[in-house]
């Protein structure tokens, strides 16, 4: 059986099944019902998977057609599970596995429309709705309900495929507003502006936590991320041509629910605030926030509809992806790094790194190296012997180790 948020939920059942919550209470999580039992169970320090079983969508209606699934990809062994290692396998290791699978890519594998589950119901025209879904509004003072989730364009050149997570305010029941911060996507898209030519996009609203995690590759824009989740899922994404654009836009086709459209040449839209992940309100934003032009809706018959609230603990479905890109690039830099911790709060925009140092400039340059990413603003350099997953030996190291009028 091909891997789909399904098979990974039957997998929880059996591995861990007291962290699989059926909540059959009404919720409506466009006001905040949904926010507030994710953060009352984060305060704590509870991180089930949650499946709401009668969400309200945004019409106010409690929705007989879709479910919504949440803190799928929380915790450590939620990911041991995703990646399908042992229970006992430590956090650079389980960096590492992201390295050897993002290395390991497999191809993706075409399947016919009628062997695509996404494609057991298909809305198009007139009758796309993005309100029959129950999407989120995630933080106080949000402009508006969001939906979070990864998009996936293709390079008009090379034909290469990107996925990657960008904020989508909802302002209609066929338009969004995409904030396509500047990275591949906008690559992507301005070269289809330049050219006055609307840019097919798509965007998956459930799937394996694998799917997501390769999703937040953080590599060379040559690199078609189809592969890479194809490494992380350890089999052949299956795809299958979208409603909108057949064959020149694949989607995939163990999805829960798929979004299809464009973006449309020239157009902008206002939209925020939104609760960034660093815990603060993002601003409202326009230059780089895009009309996305729903033009279709995939889904599978009980779709179980996505979305992410960062918690206050780790969040691996995103930091693993990311601490393996600082891992490999440090280790560039300097053969001797160990570890490279980027996940918890404490480590957002922080990096700490363990190394095993051989010669006076070592720390120097794999903090230069560190300081390439955009989520950097400190880093900390540190002998092998600190674990540096944990802040109290972080924070000792400090203390006792450093000089700062001779090494800061």
């Amino acid at each position: 059986m091909p891997k789909s948020l399904r098979s990974f939920l039957e997998e929880c059942r059996r591995e861990i099944p007291n962290e699989v919550v059926h909540i059959t209470k009404e919720v409506d999580p466009a006001h905040y019902d949904v926010t507030a039992i994710i953060k009352h169970l984060g305060a704590m320090k509870k991180f089930p998977i949650l499946v709401f079983d009668r969400p309200r969508n945004l019409h106010g209606q409690v929705s007989n057609e879709f479910k919504l699934v949440m803190n799928c990809e929380i915790s450590q062994r939620k990911a041991q599970i995703a990646l399908g290692v042992p229970r006992q396998t430590d956090r650079t290791r389980m960096a590492e596995v992201c390295l050897e699978r993002e290395e390991h890519r497999i191809p993706p594998i075409v399947v016919d429309k009628k062997s695509a589950p996404v494609k057991e119901v298909v809305k198009k025209g007139g009758d796309v709705d993005l309100y029959e879904l129950p999407i989120m509004r995630h933080h106080y003072m949000d402009g508006g309900p969001y939906v979070v989730l990864s998009t996936i364009t293709r390079d008009r050149k090379s034909g290469i495929y990107n996925c990657s997570y960008h904020r989508m305010e909802v302002k209609s029941k066929n338009k969004t507003a995409l904030y396509a911060s500047p990275r591949h996507l906008w690559k992507i898209f301005r070269d289809h502006e330049d050219n006055n030519r609307e840019c097919p996009v798509a965007t998956v609203l459930g799937h394996h936590p694998a799917y997501h995690m390769g999703a937040c590759y953080s590599g060379p824009f040559e690199v078609s991320e189809f592969d890479i989740i194809g490494g992380y899922l350890q089999e052949p994404l299956r795809l299958t041509p979208s409603e909108t654009f057949g064959e020149d836009l694949l989607i995939p086709a163990d999805a829960e629910i798929v979004i299809e459209g464009a973006l449309i040449p020239g157009k902008r839209i206002v939209e925020g605030p939104f609760g960034e992940a660093p815990g603060y309100l993002g601003p409202q934003r326009y230059t780089t926030c895009v009309h996305y032009e729903v033009r279709a809706v995939n889904y599978r018959k009980g779709g179980m509809y996505q979305s992410v609230i960062t918690p206050e603990g780790d969040k691996p479905w995103m930091d693993l992806p990311r601490e393996g890109a600082y891992l490999r690039r440090c280790r560039e830099a300097v053969p001797g790094v160990t570890s490279v911790c980027k996940m918890g709060r404490h480590a957002h925009y922080n990096v700490f790194i363990s190394m095993k140092k051989m010669s006076e400039g070592d720390p120097g340059r794999a903090a230069a190296a560190a300081l390439t990413f955009d989520h950097t603003k400190n880093v900390f350099v540190f002998d092998d012997d600190i674990d540096v997953y944990n802040p109290t030996d972080i924070l000792w190291a400090l203390a006792t180790r450093v000089q700062p009028h001779r090494q800061i």
